[in-house]
């Protein structure tokens, strides 16, 4: 039933039929037209090209071997080029060759070995339109997901005349498994984070909104960040019931005090500039990865932050991003950037560190997820002015 319904559901659809041999198009065209197809017709593919330039559509039937030995496949890349979606089925008499499986899976392209017998025909015409139908719903899907992750991400940095935030995303593709949130807690405390899920997809994404809602919750409700970690830790073990993992590194930032409260959960140790010092440290100390060991356990430690000292939380994919010599963008080179900026604001810092990425990886492509939050404590924490701006945070989809 769900086959029949799907057929009479594509009847106004175009199909071209490209052949050298009129009897294997009058074969096609008097099936098609059967079963409720529009149907054109062409025996060489420049005139099968010409014809998809100016009409719409939506499946081409071709065969392999016309007027030339591969005019089929090529008419298959030149028509790709100009119609990505066009949906298209090969036919031959002759033996496939392993580069022409490879050229097929390659380019989506389904397959039909010559004699054509017409039940067949009709199963891989239906199937064809199933799964192209299945991928459009999916993108419709993927869209949707994306929209929602990209509302979840902060809008806009805290507004505190005594700290200056930068943070930006940029997934690999449309949707990733990064994710950071700032909470304001009250009293002049910040409670903010960076995680990074396994993978990527939708499911990552899932997960890492996940993380979100239930550290939302605990932060309410929960003494101590140490706990709301273990918490946080003990509830994504038991609820979600994926394989899925997170890095991920917590703190909370006391603006009266100048405390940083921290737990770090299996991350890439964020970078702590000590302005004074002129040196760097690494935040290593916490527990494990969120959603592994439901019993496990979280350490909070702390820290004093000074005026002009800078904060600097990333993913590993700020550094898993290889130029021509498959050299990885490295700490070392962060940690220059920071030095020789260290008196601007931080939106001036995580402009630099990006530029320096994109020039790194000269025109290689970005392999991983990439997010990182720069903080950075204002010199006069109750007179200085805010560098906070609506265009701090920044969010980079493909």
């Amino acid at each position: 039933m769900e086959a029949a319904n799907h057929i009479s559901s594509i009847k106004p659809f175009k199909i071209l039929i490209v052949d050298d041999e009129a009897y294997i198009i009058d074969f096609l065209k008097e099936a098609l037209l059967f079963w409720g197809y529009e149907v054109i017709s062409a025996f060489t593919a420049q005139e099968a090209f010409e014809i998809i330039k100016t009409n719409d559509i939506t499946l081409l039937i071709t065969d392999i071997k016309m007027e030339a030995s591969d005019s089929g496949l090529r008419l298959v890349e030149d028509a790709r080029a100009l119609f990505p979606n066009l949906l298209i089925i090969l036919v031959t008499g002759s033996f496939v060759d392993d580069n022409t499986m490879k050229f097929c899976e390659t380019n989506s392209v389904s397959f039909l070995q010559k004699p054509i017998r017409a039940n067949e025909l009709k199963i891989l015409i239906n199937n064809t339109f199933c799964q192209h139908q299945k991928e459009i719903e999916l993108k419709s899907d993927i869209e949707a997901a994306k929209k929602i992750i990209e509302n979840t991400f902060p809008k806009k940095n805290p507004e505190n005349s005594k700290i200056d935030i930068f943070s930006i995303y940029k997934p690999v593709y449309d949707i990733g498994g990064d994710f950071y949130d700032f909470i304001d807690l009250g009293g002049g405390k910040l409670l903010f984070y960076l995680c990074d899920v396994q993978g990527h997809g939708v499911h990552a994404a899932i997960f890492a909104n996940t993380i979100r809602i239930f550290l939302r919750a605990f932060a309410e409700t929960t003494e101590g960040l140490d706990n709301i970690v273990k918490r946080l830790n003990a509830s994504m073990c038991a609820e979600t019931h994926s394989n899925l993992m997170a890095t991920a590194f917590f703190a909370c930032y006391d603006t009266e005090s100048g405390t940083l409260s921290f737990v770090n959960a299996g991350h890439e140790p964020p970078l702590l500039y000590r302005a004074a010092a002129g040196s760097f440290e690494r935040l290593e100390s916490g527990g494990t990865i969120i959603g592994i060991f439901e019993s496990a356990e979280y350490l909070m430690h702390k820290t004093v932050l000074e005026p002009d000292d800078i904060l600097f939380l990333y993913t590993d994919g700020v550094c898993d991003n290889y130029n021509i010599n498959f050299q990885n963008f490295s700490i070392d080179k962060i940690n220059e950037i920071i030095t020789a900026n260290k008196n601007e604001n931080s939106q001036h810092i995580g402009r630099q560190i990006l530029n320096r990425i994109q020039k790194h990886l000269g025109g290689n492509p970005q392999h991983d997820d990439l997010a990182f939050i720069l903080l950075k404590i204002n010199a006069c924490r109750a007179d200085n002015e805010n560098h906070n701006d609506k265009d701090s945070v920044k969010f980079y989809g493909n």
